[in-house]
């Protein structure tokens, strides 16, 4: 049998892969077929809306093109006389409850169901009945609300429920004509990726609680950049009104997020505009007697304390940018200090590039298996929902190998038990064939290995390559790290905090949480440094033990490179201002700058210096910074009007790899 058909639609010859269905398939022949429920994310079509009917030539009735196959030799036609008075129909029927909304609707100005209602409505209805009320809005949750009035019943957000996420929180209640969009029993809805149903969404349904009403298309912009909050890389835009960040969304890479993104990415935005954001230098061993300075007396000040100590600690949270890293490398190099990350801030198990996994080669694996207790959907939230598709949808045999039970485990992961402190020991019987695993990973295909960072170090991961084919294609080994740029750290040799380092030369803390980072380690180190710089976004404890303390700037507030857990260099974008006035890089550099070095305070220009230093264990690429990609694939769930940047460089969506 042929792996592919040809068909003619709408008079167009085309020839598509056996199992296409007759949206995807009129795509390739640069014909639109209107849709609101088709979403192939997201399951098989369930043909709900039945706005994309279509005429087959031999067929008595339309039928949905969204679930239909196409078949060798159909006759296709979307634009005859009774496909379009179906769409008509379809269209007039929508909106005989729709309340007219649309002025104050934010999805107004990028709304499918406005935009096919021109394009394919019958510019006129029959109906001049009363509208059906609902109370609105509905909050499903503290982030969401639910304007059921304005719901078509696609059904999008419900299987996204029960599909994506699996956490089957969203059900269509009553049936026929008073069917609505609920949670289950009433409860909120509560999740890792609840963010993505707003804009599943082809109508003002589900809307943010944060954005409502905060913005439309013509007075925004949608600006891409990376997400920085973990060490996966979503690609996002951020939409921005009057210089204040209003809302994320997804910017669809399938190599890397395939356009979903967790509530922590999506949401965390509002922290750039927050109250208890550090916002100007200041000096002084007393928080409460602190004075304000201005950022040249306090880079004096630290220039200062750096050329009269001996041995300051410079420490890393695991966020920075490559750019910044390599600064504060040159700058210790120069003062006679040291540098590292937070316990996980940097990745101390590098993986073979032979043997190292992307993230799509989760889907395609016959095996995958997650050692330790790790909660991905918290460290690598799209790892655990590519994870589930694999086996829920790909038929991956998932294993969990670990002390306890896991969030995945519900969803039909099996789970290998092994006592507390026991695990490096499976590991071995794993490498030397004993495990009773061994056989069938030895019999798969292809195998994935998801290993959160810190369970095994360089020399117990390469053990396992040869006997579980993890250098085969399509196989390999995904480690997670616990920061967002901790490949990236460790790429530019940047090791972790050891049990041994000190502070008594000074310590300088870079947007590190000393509560969270340093649980265990941070009296210590506070009590051994006789003074303390700390460049943080908020007024906290880390603000608070600082003699000098600098404003930080968020992951929304600078630019430059990060490293993904799979070795993708992508570009992080400024979308905003940094509300201290300057971002690490500018004041990083300026030091250096102080000491004698030509560098430009731009990313562009550091990065060209550390592609090019000899002494960094990476393989960096030859590309220039300009061609590490910004910009990614394009979503396709409506926004189609709203303004987006187009200003930065083209790149493959592939993007740029780091060995």
């Amino acid at each position: 049998m042929a792996d592919t058909v040809r068909l003619t639609i709408d008079g167009r010859e085309v020839e598509v892969p056996r199992g296409t269905g007759l949206v995807e398939a009129a795509a390739e022949a640069e014909i639109e077929v209107p849709v609101f429920c088709y979403e192939p994310r997201i399951g098989p079509a369930v043909g709900a809306c039945r706005m994309c009917l279509v005429e087959i030539e031999g067929m008595p009735k339309l039928q949905t093109a969204c679930s239909t196959l196409a078949g060798e030799g159909m006759n296709v036609t979307t634009v005859s006389g009774r496909a379009r008075e179906a769409q008509e129909a379809v269209l007039e029927f929508l909106l005989i409850n729709h309340p007219l909304d649309c002025p104050v609707c934010d999805k107004g100005g990028e709304c499918p169901l406005q935009d096919q209602a021109f394009r394919w409505g019958p510019g006129s209805s029959r109906f001049g009945e009363t509208k059906r009320n609902n109370d609105k809005p509905i909050p499903i949750s503290p982030l969401i609300a639910l304007d059921r009035e304005r719901c078509i019943l696609c059904y999008r957000c419900t299987r996204f429920s029960d599909e994506v996420s699996q956490d089957n929180q969203l059900i269509a209640r009553e049936r026929g004509a008073s069917s609505v969009i609920a949670t289950f029993e009433g409860r909120p809805y509560e999740g890792h990726f609840s963010g993505n149903i707003i804009e599943l969404c082809p109508v003002g349904a589900l809307t943010s609680t944060e954005y409502r009403f905060h913005g439309r298309p013509w007075d925004t912009v949608d600006l891409p950049t990376t997400c920085g909050l973990c060490p996966v890389g979503c690609n996002t835009h951020a939409t921005v009104r009057e210089g204040q960040v209003q809302r994320v969304l997804s910017r669809r890479n399938d190599a890397v997020d395939e356009g979903w993104l967790c509530d922590r990415g999506r949401f965390s935005y509002s922290s750039t505009h927050a109250p208890g954001r550090v916002t100007m230098p200041e000096l002084g061993s007393d928080p409460a007697a602190r004075a304000a300075v201005s950022w040249e007396v306090a880079l004096e000040t630290l220039h200062d304390r750096l050329d009269g100590d001996d041995g300051t600690l410079w420490l890393l949270s695991g966020s920075e940018t490559l750019e910044e890293a390599w600064a504060v490398r040159e700058l210790a190099a120069r003062t006679g200090g040291r540098v590292r990350a937070v316990p996980g801030g940097s990745s101390a198990a590098p993986v073979a590039a032979t043997a190292q996994a992307r993230i799509p080669d989760l889907e395609s694996a016959t095996a995958i298996v997650v050692l330790g207790d790790e909660d991905l959907a918290e460290v690598a939230p799209i790892v655990d929902l590519r994870v589930r598709k694999a086996m829920t949808r790909r038929g991956a045999s998932v294993t969990v190998i670990g002390a306890g039970a896991t969030a995945i485990e519900p969803a039909g992961a099996g789970l290998v038990p092994v006592a507390p402190g026991a695990l490096a020991d499976a590991v071995s019987t794993l490498a030397d064939g004993s495990h009773e695993l061994s056989a069938g990973l030895a019999a798969a295909a292809t195998v994935v290995l998801v290993v959160p960072e810190g369970l095994l170090d360089a020399a117990q991961l390469a053990a396992l390559v040869t006997p579980l084919g993890l250098d085969a294609d399509g196989s390999g080994i995904l480690a997670i790290p616990s920061t967002a740029n901790a490949r990236g750290l460790a790429a530019m040799g940047i090791g972790e905090l050891a049990a041994d380092d000190d502070a008594s030369g000074g310590l300088v803390l870079l947007d590190v949480d000393v509560e969270r980072q340093l649980a265990g380690r941070w009296d210590a180190l506070r009590d051994s440094a006789p003074w303390i710089a700390a460049a943080t976004q908020w007024h906290g404890a880390t603000a608070a033990a600082a003699t000098i303390l600098l404003p930080a700037a968020g992951h929304l507030e600078r630019e430059g490179t990060l490293v993904s857990l799979d070795g993708r260099l992508q570009r992080q974008a400024a979308t905003v201002p940094a509300a201290g006035g300057r971002v690490q890089l500018q004041w990083l550099t300026g030091l250096l700058r102080r000491r004698g070095e030509t560098i430009q305070p731009h990313p562009g220009a550091v990065f060209r210096r550390l592609a090019g230093a000899a002494d960094l264990p990476g393989r960096w690429p030859a590309a220039s910074y300009g061609e590490i990609p910004v910009d990614g694939i394009a979503g396709t769930t409506g926004g189609e009007h709203t303004r987006r940047r187009t200003d930065v460089p083209a790149a493959p969506a592939d993007g740029v790899v780091l060995h």
